[in-house]
């Protein structure tokens, strides 16, 4: 089941993909100057949350299921990829051996090495297929497992 889209502007969704398209410009430019390769996540998240919103504002102008589905996805994919630079930084912080340090900082460190391969993959596979399912069919049983797809990929996000 496509949103309606009749009467939104495209200005808005034009605006958030250029601007997440200069972050993807900085993030790039820090990466060469730093070399810290979370910057190279962080760039490659906002391409894909850019190109997403200019999806966005395309449907707006022509209404499309295949453009919105590309919409959501990208988003998804790339809100996931935000989330493997959190986990990211994160670790990095727990690998600091200065005082003072969470109990079972060790673990936590591991985890949140571990956690963002199973997040990215997840985000990956699962955000197409659900969406495919939710706004490329008007069936809905379809639209129901699409929408229980949806909620796992929330929750694989939510909890960290």
């Amino acid at each position: 089941m496509l949103p309606e889209s009749v009467g939104q502007s495209t200005g808005a969704p034009a605006v958030v993909s250029a601007l997440f398209l200069l972050i993807a410009i900085i993030s790039v430019n820090n990466l060469l100057v730093t070399k810290l390769k979370l910057f190279a996540i962080l760039a490659f998240s906002a391409v894909l949350r850019g190109i997403g919103y200019a999806n966005s504002a395309a449907n707006i102008a022509h209404p499309s299921r295949e453009l919105y589905i590309v919409y959501q996805t990208l988003e998804t994919v790339g809100y996931g990829a935000s989330v493997v630079v959190l986990f990211l930084v994160v670790a990095s912080w727990l690998e600091i051996h200065k005082e003072p340090r969470p109990p079972g900082a060790k673990i936590l460190a591991v985890l949140c090495h571990v956690l963002p391969v199973m997040t990215g993959i997840l985000a990956i596979i699962i955000a197409p297929i659900a969406f495919t399912k939710i706004y490329g069919s008007d069936d809905l049983a379809a639209n129901k497992e699409g929408r229980k797809l949806e909620l796992a990929t929330f929750w694989v996000f939510v909890p960290f």
